[in-house]
Protein backbone atom coordinates (compact mmCIF):
# COMPACT_ATOMS: atom_id res chain seq x y z
CA UNK A 1 0.00 0.00 0.00
CA UNK A 2 2.72 2.46 0.97
CA UNK A 3 4.76 1.55 -2.05
CA UNK A 4 1.85 2.16 -4.45
CA UNK A 5 1.15 5.51 -2.75
CA UNK A 6 4.82 6.45 -3.13
CA UNK A 7 4.81 5.46 -6.78
CA UNK A 8 1.60 7.44 -7.36
CA UNK A 9 3.17 10.45 -5.62
CA UNK A 10 6.30 10.29 -7.79
CA UNK A 11 4.24 9.79 -10.94
CA UNK A 12 2.10 12.83 -10.08
CA UNK A 13 5.16 15.08 -9.87
CA UNK A 14 6.75 13.61 -12.98
CA UNK A 15 3.54 14.16 -14.92
CA UNK A 16 3.33 17.68 -13.55
CA UNK A 17 6.88 18.47 -14.69
CA UNK A 18 6.20 17.05 -18.15
CA UNK A 19 3.01 19.10 -18.46
CA UNK A 20 4.80 22.26 -17.34
CA UNK A 21 7.55 21.66 -19.90
CA UNK A 22 4.98 20.96 -22.63
CA UNK A 23 3.07 24.17 -21.79
CA UNK A 24 6.29 26.18 -21.84
CA UNK A 25 7.22 24.83 -25.28
CA UNK A 26 3.71 25.48 -26.62
CA UNK A 27 3.79 29.06 -25.32
CA UNK A 28 7.20 29.67 -26.89
CA UNK A 29 5.92 28.27 -30.19
CA UNK A 30 2.83 30.48 -30.07
CA UNK A 31 4.90 33.60 -29.36
CA UNK A 32 7.38 32.78 -32.13
CA UNK A 33 4.55 32.15 -34.59
CA UNK A 34 2.95 35.48 -33.72
CA UNK A 35 6.28 37.32 -34.05
CA UNK A 36 6.92 35.70 -37.40
CA UNK A 37 3.54 36.73 -38.77
CA UNK A 38 3.83 40.21 -37.34
CA UNK A 39 7.40 40.54 -38.63
CA UNK A 40 6.31 39.76 -42.18
CA UNK A 41 3.58 42.40 -41.96
CA UNK A 42 6.07 44.98 -40.67
CA UNK A 43 8.52 44.07 -43.44
CA UNK A 44 5.86 44.57 -46.10
CA UNK A 45 4.85 47.92 -44.59
CA UNK A 46 8.49 49.05 -44.65
CA UNK A 47 8.75 48.05 -48.31
CA UNK A 48 5.72 50.21 -49.05
CA UNK A 49 7.19 53.15 -47.10
CA UNK A 50 10.37 52.86 -49.16
CA UNK A 51 8.34 52.78 -52.37
CA UNK A 52 9.37 49.24 -53.24
CA UNK A 53 6.66 47.38 -55.06
CA UNK A 54 6.24 43.74 -54.17
CA UNK A 55 4.41 42.29 -57.15
CA UNK A 56 6.17 43.57 -60.24
CA UNK A 57 7.82 41.73 -63.12
CA UNK A 58 11.55 41.99 -63.70
CA UNK A 59 10.98 43.59 -67.11
CA UNK A 60 8.75 46.27 -65.59
CA UNK A 61 11.30 46.94 -62.83
CA UNK A 62 14.12 47.36 -65.36
CA UNK A 63 11.94 49.65 -67.49
CA UNK A 64 11.13 51.88 -64.50
CA UNK A 65 14.78 51.95 -63.41
CA UNK A 66 15.87 53.07 -66.86
CA UNK A 67 13.23 55.82 -66.78
CA UNK A 68 14.63 57.09 -63.47
CA UNK A 69 18.30 57.20 -64.57
CA UNK A 70 19.86 60.52 -63.80
CA UNK A 71 17.51 61.14 -60.89
CA UNK A 72 19.40 61.02 -57.59
CA UNK A 73 18.13 58.47 -55.05
CA UNK A 74 15.96 59.69 -52.23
Amino acid sequence: MRRSEGIAHVRYFEDREVNQWRNKIQNEFAVATFELGNGVDEFEKNLQKLGIEQHISMDEAIKRQEEKQGIPPG
